[in-house]
Order: structure tokens, then sequence, then C-alpha cells
């Protein structure tokens, strides 16, 4: 274990921190909390101490466990709304993504190891779109809740793809049927 005052020992006794506080936020047990992710209780508790370093997966499937984005844990974001989640087998999941991590490492492919597939990606990925449709003002989101709106909103992906010297060439000719 790293010491008292080295760099790695401070960020796992903030994490640590942060950790217990979702989880009682949560209404979980250090036994629940670890049993929904096939790890013991004292495992978790050392993680909410600070006393061992939790991996990537682990934290993920907390994450999930707890229901808060992964990044609350990293940037110590807000909560966001609630959804509803299939119940997983997180401790196998748990197990895959040290697997698919240790490969990546083999490979050096250095890029991102968060998860966005599967399960528990795709759930952080909402959360995300969620958390920026939050930001944007609430007349372009009360646009964007109405169900007749929807080819409007295609329509704009649709020209957000296009290259601008073509969007002009489209508003000449719109231009041109108006006059």
């Amino acid at each position: 274990m790293p010491g008292p005052n080295s760099p790695q020992y401070l960020r796992n006794k903030m994490l640590g921190v942060i950790l217990k506080d979702v989880r009682e936020t949560s209404h979980q047990t250090v036994r629940e909390a670890a049993e929904s992710i096939g790890m013991t209780s004292s495992m978790l508790s050392a993680f909410e101490t600070g006393r061992r370093s939790i991996t990537l997966p682990e934290l993920e499937a907390l994450a999930y466990t707890y229901d808060v984005p992964i990044r609350h844990f990293l940037y110590n974001a807000q909560f966001l709304s609630q959804d509803t989640r299939e119940k997983i087998d997180l401790g196998r999941l748990v197990f895959i993504r040290q697997k698919m991590i240790a490969t990546k490492l083999r490979q050096m492919e250095v890029g991102s190891f968060l998860e966005y597939h599967g399960p528990v990606g795709e759930w952080e990925l909402n959360r995300e779109s969620d958390d920026q449709f939050q930001k944007l003002p609430s007349d372009i989101r009360r646009f964007a809740g109405q169900p007749t709106h929807e080819p409007y909103l295609r329509l704009a992906m649709k020209m957000s793809e296009l290259p601008a010297g073509r969007l002009r060439d489209i508003a000449e000719a719109l231009l041109d049927i108006t006059l």
C-alpha cells in the first residue's frame, strides 16, 4: 500500500469517501452492495476506507449498482434522473471487463478504457445524453420533446452532416423559390 503522503494514497482516500457516500445515499449496506457485484464486504470496505485501490471494472459495476454515472466518481458530477435497468450478473461483468482491459493493455491500445458497449456502457451513454439534454435551453427541450417535431430534428441531423458549401446551395435555392 502506498505511503500516507503519496498521491495514490490520497486518491484512494478521496474516492473511498465518495464510494461510501454514494452507497449510503442508495440505502445499501456494505454487504448488499458487495454481494451485488460479487465481492466480499471486507473488499468493499477496503475501497471505502482507501486501504485498497479499485479497478475501473469494479468502479463501473458499483456505479451501475448505485445508479450513478461513472463520472460522478471521477469528476464528482451531479446525480442524474433515475431510470429502470435490467438485472445483470455484475460479478461476471467485472471479470469480463478485467479481461478486456488486460487485453487492451497488452495490445497497447491506450485510448479510452471506459466501456460504451453492453448494458453498463449503454446505461452510461444514456446518462450522459440526459445530462446534455438538460443543459439545453428550455424552449429547445420543449420543442425536441414533441413527437410531432421528430421530422424537423431528423432534418437538422441530416443537414448537420452536409458540408458548408452544400448548405449554401440549398439556402440559395430556397431564397430563389421565395423571391
